[in-house]
């Protein structure tokens, strides 16, 4: 947004004075400004800076990347329908309906019993595949996504329905997959050729400079 923000304004000077304007823009110090240990959350707050917490966030549970059978899936429980939505879960696949009760839906409450219900919601978790959970979280109204590997993007079911990766040829390692275009439009203008072999084009550039 800061970027999108920096090129509106470099636009409006240009019909001013007709004249572009250089913008220095490090994302690195844009995502610091929302972090929640830096940015707008520390101000709004009480100023006390926060030290990192791995993937676990203290404001909410279950909040983080829990394992599964076939790796670690990421959840971010934080609106009141989510939170009921995972107790429920929870209650139904162990038997503990404990944090069904409405006492529990208050943040500040639940934050006293953080490691708790990440060791409830991980017995959930870790019985299942990663798609398995990612399926059942959309299916209850959890936000939850696999946190996938390569290989898993490579037989991923919905990217490949969609069509997204496609073939090409190299010299060295013949046909291969590789991504294709980051959306899709109803014109075929989108294309990618493959990366120079080391040297490729040197006598071409060269050739360039006389």
């Amino acid at each position: 947004m800061s970027g999108l923000n920096a090129a509106l304004f470099a636009l409006r000077a240009r019909d001013l004075d007709g004249q572009g304007q250089l913008i220095d823009l490090s994302m690195q110090e844009v995502a610091l400004s929302i972090a929640p240990e830096t940015g707008v959350p520390l101000f709004l707050d009480d100023m006390f800076h926060r030290t990192r917490s791995g993937n676990r966030r203290i404001l909410a549970r279950p909040w983080g990347h829990y394992r599964c059978l076939d790796g670690f899936v990421s959840t971010l429980v934080l609106q009141p329908t989510h939170w009921i939505n995972a107790a429920q879960w929870i209650s139904e696949e162990t038997g503990n309906d404990m944090f069904t009760e409405e006492a529990f839906r208050d943040l500040t409450v639940r934050a006293e019993i953080n490691d708790l219900i990440d060791e409830w919601f991980e017995m959930v978790t870790v019985t299942k595949t990663k798609l398995e959970v990612f399926a059942e979280g959309q299916r209850r109204g959890v936000p939850v996504t696999p946190l996938n590997t390569i290989a898993d993007l490579l037989s991923d079911p919905h990217l490949e329905a969609t069509g997204f990766f496609d073939f090409a040829e190299h010299p060295v390692l013949g046909t291969y997959k590789r991504p294709g275009a980051p959306f899709r439009v109803n014109h075929s203008w989108w294309s990618l050729g493959r990366a120079p072999l080391l040297g490729e084009h040197t006598a071409e550039v060269l050739a360039e400079w006389g």
